[in-house]
């Protein structure tokens, strides 16, 4: 945010609040191994995991900065971690362990759409086997016949909202991503990136996967929850805290959007979920629109951040 909004205003003095930063996050998280990238937390925290999601980010920042060094680390990282679980060869995983600093062990962790999707809309990885290979894991529906944990592949879903906004859109299908392979429920933080990613995808490589159907579901969802509901809630589906504790996936009311990895989204208005539902409209708001480029938020600003 620092660095965009210095690049559009010329006020250096935010650029440097942002190399600030960037500075601080380098000295004290960067890893100099094979893998490179940045590790999640700064001290006094003593977890020192390295995640895809945390350096996708740290690659889009670097580059809005011209930080080349810092650029090629997160990438280095995230392209490391395409292919590394012998279960789902054609994914990234999550990241590393958090045995101690700039851990390497990489665990048997479920996938999650973030990292399959926010890395090709900030553009970090340019190996196109491995995006489309990526994105076609993520657009399969999900498989049920995990013992009913939907564990295999497949982050695509259906929910239907039982409930609306005092009545109005009851019953409506939404069409949207999971948060991960083990979890259950639309997540719509997650479905306006990846909306994003969908759209940048098909303006690179074409017509895969059904990548169009897709777009087309996920965007309609999103205008729709914004007119039934002037946000875009986490979550359309029921039930409280105690419900997912229960993790009965096929609920009436099953406790929001299960993550699979230790917390769910409920069903309230969502900050992340309506932010990043204004960035993929804006974006490209309908088919056959021009793509703004600026208004994904990985993107470099159309000047260079100035210095102060």
């Amino acid at each position: 945010a620092f660095a965009r909004y210095a690049a559009a205003t010329g006020e250096g003095c935010y650029g440097t609040a942002a190399r600030d930063i960037l500075h601080i996050i380098r000295e004290h998280t960067g890893c100099n191994d094979a893998m490179r990238g940045f590790m999640g937390r700064l001290p006094p925290y003593t977890k020192h995991y390295r995640s895809v999601e945390h350096n996708i980010d740290m690659f889009a920042f670097a580059r809005m900065l011209g930080a080349e060094e810092e650029k090629q680390s997160a990438r280095t990282f995230v392209q490391h971690m395409f292919g590394q679980d012998d279960r789902y060869d054609h994914v990234y995983v999550v990241g590393t362990g958090d045995s101690r600093a700039c851990d390497t062990h990489i665990g048997h962790e479920p996938v999650a759409v973030d990292g399959q999707l926010w890395q090709l809309a900030a553009g970090v990885d340019t190996n196109e086997a491995h995006i489309s290979a990526a994105l076609g894991f993520s657009l399969h529906q999900k498989d049920e016949t995990a013992h009913g944990r939907a564990r295999l592949q497949g982050l695509w879903e259906t929910d239907v909202d039982l409930i609306g906004n005092h009545g109005v859109g009851q019953g409506e299908t939404y069409y949207g991503f999971r948060f991960t392979n083990w979890g259950n429920g639309i997540q719509w933080e997650n479905t306006a990136s990846g909306l994003i990613a969908m759209v940048r995808y098909r303006a690179l490589y074409g017509e895969h996967y059904g990548v169009t159907t897709k777009i087309n579901q996920a965007r309609d969802s999103l205008k729709r929850l914004l007119t039934v509901y002037n946000s875009v809630p986490a979550s359309v589906l029921g039930g409280n805290i105690d419900a997912w504790h229960r993790v009965r996936h096929q609920a009436t009311y099953p406790g929001g959007s299960d993550t699979g990895i230790g917390w769910t989204y409920l069903r309230y208005p969502h900050m992340a979920s309506t932010v990043w539902t204004g960035f993929a409209l804006m974006y490209q708001g309908a088919d056959g629109d021009a793509i703004d480029d600026l208004a994904n938020p990985y993107s470099a600003p159309a000047t260079a951040v100035p210095q102060i």
